[in-house]
Parts: structure tokens; C-alpha cells; sequence
């Protein structure tokens, strides 16, 4: 194929897609297995939360009625929204209202309810570092408000929250980067599917417990999630802006390590492809940058950045074993051939996620021959949150081609021309549903 037509094909995609951002059509959105099945993820994780924090307070009838109630409301919204019923001005104040309405909600949840009083300490990690590194001491020898407990993000996740704990509180994070997510959805995939998936964000329990307990987590994959998306949209990737790529994958691994599966499940294919010029150049620079993150605290206190039990690395890696990490990344390369629309994409980076953390505890249960199970206060079921923005993809994104499919294929290809182009009921001629 020569030069000229890969760069053809990638400004008429370009093109294209900036189309689906105005063209309006009364056809409705059609939803594809993969899509129905992101669905169920979603209402189970969340009935993990309904359940788990629900029987605290409240008789187990009446969670399955509310349960219940709830999965009914937002299998209705799906249907509902498969239906383009709303448009132009209608539309774009409805999404502005729904997401100051969240905006107000977050900063109001933050206001009431004090942060001292909650059993999660991720805020306070991230407050204590800053407040030790203001104080010209070793950061990560900071407690957090629990008993014990230390600070586990990498460098990079911390130094962000140095300007909100500055101004007082590094909650102020979650409202940041929640507005960053809305911009982002407008900017990359249109007013309708934004408002979609704002909706489903906006019903979903398990993202209101995050922000109730101030928690990082859930905001640091709606971060990761955004960063993706702005890769599609631009068309960003190894092979196409290889040191920009990874560079950003390089800074966002030195924030938590799970961020690499969204980011492995997204580019692996193209890595793959770049060649092995662009290979070497992606991980070396994607490597040196997350190393070069960490340099200035190993200067600072080498011994108990590298033998401390309570170091990050340490904090973020003592739940696994190598053969862990090697049936996650094996996951990870596997789906990420498999997927051809962002739909797809979505599932495969959600189900990803969510196997790192079923197998995690598995394989402790099985360990303390189930003494504990997921509803006692040994196991964290806020890691189960990480996969619901993409979840959200999921169910929103049918018909939202990868970059590639428009770009790279080839005569000899046909079959995987012919996959790109639907999901099992995702036709590309249902794409424009974003009613701008």
C-alpha cells in the first residue's frame, strides 16, 4: 500500500467522524450482545453495593425491593435511550443541567459528611503525602487517618493533588476530573451518547459510595477513561503519534498500575503492528518516563522506597503473584485482538478489569479456605467500580469503529473489514445517533 493512502484513509475517518457529531437521524441505537451483556455487569457490581452496604441499615426485603426497582429503572433508561426522543436545545440543557446537578452533589456529599468519619483512606493518603512533601519530608512515610495505613498512588497521582490540597481539600479532584469527563464525552462521541452515559453514571450507586468516601479510585479510571477516548477521537496511537502515546501511558502507569489494562486492551493490537522501530521507541520512552517518576524519591530515601513493606510498589503489588500478572496481561493481549468497535472495547477492558480483581480474591479465599467472603470487611468491593466507565462504553458505544479498521486495512483483509463494520446488530448506519 503506498505512503499516501493510509493518510488518505485516516483524514477521510477523521472526517467521518467529526460527521457523527452533526448528522441526525430518527433510527434508533440498537443494542448488541456484548452491549446487553456490559448491562448485567453493571447491575451486578452495583447490587455488590446495594448488598454489601445496604444490609447494614436496612432489612434484606426491602433491599431486593429496592434492588429491584432499580435494575428495572435502568434497563428502562437503556431501552428509553435506544430511541432518539430528545434534540438540539433540548438536548444540550439537559446534559449541562445533569452534569451540574452531579458537580453540586459531589461538592455537597463532601461538605456533609466529614472526611475523619469515613473508613476508607485513600483521601487522606493522598492529603498526607502532599502535606509531608509541603513540609520538606519524605512523603511516602506518611500515615493516613486510619490506623496503619500508608499511602499506596504513585508519584505522578499524587503531585496532581498537590493544587487541590493547597486550596484546602484534595477531594476537590473527583469535581475536576468529573468535569474533564463531561467535556471529554461531548467533545468525542456527541451530546446524545454523553447524556446516555452521564444518566447511567448519575443512577449507578457504586460511583455515589466512591464519591461519599472521597475515594481516588473511581476518578483515576474516569481520568483513564477520558485519555482513551481522546485516543479515539484523535486517532492516537503507537504507530501514529508513537511518542506522545507513550509518553501520556508512561505518566498515567505512575499513577495506579491497574490504569495499564484500559491503555494494554486499547493499543496492544496497534503495538503489535508499529514495527519494531516504533516498538522500542514506545516502550522505551513509556518505561523511562514511569522510572524517571519515581527517581526523585529513590534519590531522596533509596531503602525504603525499595525494601519498605509499606512502599507503593510494595502497597500495590503484595495482592498478587507473577502468575497473576501473566494470566491478567494474557487476558489483556487476547481481548485487545478481539475488539473492533468501542462497544467492544469497553466490554474487553471492563471484563479485564474485573477478572484482575476476581481472580485477586479468589485466590484469597481460597488461601483462608473461605473463612471470609465478599460481604466481610476483608475484601474491598470498590475495586469491582474500576470497570464501570467502561461498562458505561459498552452499552453507549455500538456502531464506534477503532481507528485502525478505517486507516490500515488491507485487499487481503476483507474479514476483518467485514468485522469492523458491525457487532452482531451494530451497523455503521446507526452510528449518528449523537442528535448535536
Amino acid at each position: 500500500m503506498g505512503a499516501g493512502k493510509p493518510a488518505k484513509k485516516r483524514k477521510e475517518h477523521l472526517k467521518r467522524m467529526s460527521h457523527t457529531n452533526t448528522v441526525l437521524t430518527t433510527k434508533r441505537i440498537p443494542l448488541s450482545p456484548t452491549a446487553v451483556c456490559a448491562a448485567i455487569l453493571l447491575v451486578s457490581i452495583n447490587g455488590l453495593f446495594f448488598f454489601k452496604y445496604g444490609l447494614r441499615n436496612i432489612y434484606v426485603h426491602h433491599i431486593l425491593m429496592l434492588f429491584g426497582a432499580w435494575t428495572l429503572m435502568v434497563f428502562g433508561i437503556i431501552r428509553t435511550f435506544c430511541w432518539p426522543w430528545i434534540k438540539g436545545r433540548a438536548l444540550k440543557t439537559a446534559y449541562v443541567l445533569l452534569t451540574l446537578l452531579m458537580l453540586l452533589m459531589v461538592m455537597l456529599l463532601h461538605r456533609l459528611i466529614p472526611a475523619e468519619s469515613v473508613q476508607v483512606d485513600r483521601w487522606s493518603a493522598l492529603a498526607g503525602f502532599d502535606a509531608y512533601l509541603w513540609q520538606g519530608r519524605f512523603p511516602y512515610e506518611a500515615h493516613t487517618h486510619l490506623e496503619g495505613g500508608y499511602g499506596s498512588p504513585f508519584p505522578i497521582w499524587q503531585l496532581i493533588h498537590l493544587p487541590f490540597w493547597l486550596m484546602g481539600d484534595v477531594g476537590g479532584a473527583m469535581t475536576f476530573f468529573l468535569l474533564l469527563l463531561s467535556v471529554t464525552l461531548v467533545w468525542s462521541m456527541g451530546w446524545y451518547r454523553a447524556l446516555f452515559f452521564m444518566l447511567l453514571l448519575f443512577v449507578s450507586p457504586a460511583f455515589w459510595y466512591e464519591v461519599a468516601v472521597r475515594s481516588d479510585l473511581i476518578y483515576n479510571m474516569l481520568f483513564t477513561f477520558s485519555l482513551v477516548m481522546m485516543f479515539w477521537k484523535l486517532g492516537w496511537g503507537v504507530r501514529t503519534h508513537t511518542w506522545a502515546t507513550a509518553l501520556i501511558c508512561g505518566m498515567m502507569l505512575s499513577t495506579r498500575l491497574a490504569v495499564a489494562i484500559p491503555f494494554l486492551v486499547f493499543l496492544f493490537r496497534d503495538f503489535w503492528q508499529a514495527g519494531l522501530k516504533r516498538q522500542i521507541i514506545f516502550l522505551g520512552a513509556g518505561i523511562g518516563v514511569f522510572v524517571l517518576t519515581f527517581l526523585p524519591f529513590m534519590l531522596w530515601n533509596a531503602d525504603f522506597m525499595l525494601h519498605s513493606e509499606v512502599s507503593p510498589i510494595a502497597l500495590q503489588t503484595r495482592q498478587g503473584n507473577p502468575f497473576e500478572g501473566l494470566t491478567v496481561l494474557a487476558i489483556c493481549i487476547g481481548l485487545s485482538w478481539w475488539w473492533r468497535n468501542m462497544s467492544q472495547y469497553g466490554f474487553a477492558a471492563a471484563v479485564s478489569l474485573l477478572f484482575l480483581v476476581v481472580q485477586s480474591m479468589l485466590i484469597r479465599m481460597i488461601e483462608n479456605n473461605f473463612e471470609n467472603t465478599l460481604f466481610s470487611p476483608s475484601y474491598d468491593i470498590t475495586y469491582y467500580g474500576m470497570a464501570i466507565p467502561f461498562l458505561l462504553l459498552s452499552v453507549i458505544g455500538c456502531g464506534m469503529n477503532r481507528p485502525e479498521t478505517h486507516e490500515t486495512m488491507t485487499d487481503t483483509d476483507p474479514q476483518s473489514h467485514a468485522d469492523s463494520e458491525s457487532d452482531k446488530g451494530c451497523p455503521e448506519s446507526d452510528l449518528h445517533t449523537d442528535m448535536s
